[in-house]
């Protein structure tokens, strides 16, 4: 019997180890994240895991974009659901740039997303939202892009909005299966986002 106690307190303290391992593990991610001016697993949810996390180097930006002087930036994607079907991304970057240039990138952004072929080889048509400010306002010179496409019979659809604050350039996307991306979400994020600026 006093063997069994001290595994169960064993294996109870291994628990408690893990547990505490992860979350400062997790705290330590999302404070970096929001010193990254990016958003983090607390802003997202917890049904969204981190599928790409990284500092932007020089070979991520166009031509233009460095004779503009980008100096840096970060990247972060989550996702949430596993197929096509239910799957939902979001995606948020930046790039700083001297403060001179920094409409000028704004506009060079804006072309690339008019429309695009996904990773699966579907077409993204985009439109430009006539009338953002009825979304959301946030920074200067916001530009918001509403794209769509189909993938096995799934329509998708892309919330993208482009704008700038002081000398960065920020990117929020919310995009995945039409059903299960919510435009609250995408205004939501938007919003944080602008607040770590």
């Amino acid at each position: 019997m006093k063997k069994l106690i001290i595994l169960l307190l064993l294996i109870l303290i291994f628990f408690i180890i893990i547990f505490t391992v992860n979350y400062i593990r997790f705290n330590l991610l999302n404070k970096e994240l929001h010193s990254k001016k990016l958003l983090n697993l607390q802003d997202v949810g917890p049904k969204y895991h981190i599928i790409n996390f990284r500092e932007r180097n020089i070979n991520d930006v166009s031509d233009f974009s460095k004779t503009l002087g980008w100096k840096k930036g970060y990247l972060v994607e989550f996702q949430k659901g596993t197929s096509v079907q239910d799957a939902v991304f979001v995606l948020s970057y930046n790039s700083e740039y001297p403060k001179e240039n920094i409409s000028k990138a704004i506009s060079k952004e804006n072309t690339f997303i008019n429309s695009s072929i996904g990773k699966n080889g579907e077409i993204w048509i985009g439109e430009l939202v006539e009338n953002p400010e009825n979304i959301v306002k946030v920074g200067e010179n916001e530009i918001i892009f509403k794209s769509s496409s189909v993938l096995n019979n799934t329509p998708l659809i892309d919330y993208r909005i482009i704008f700038i604050k002081g000398n960065t350039l920020e990117l929020v996307s919310v995009s995945g299966s039409e059903k299960y991306v919510s435009i609250n979400d995408f205004i939501k994020y938007t919003k944080t986002v602008e607040q770590l600026i």
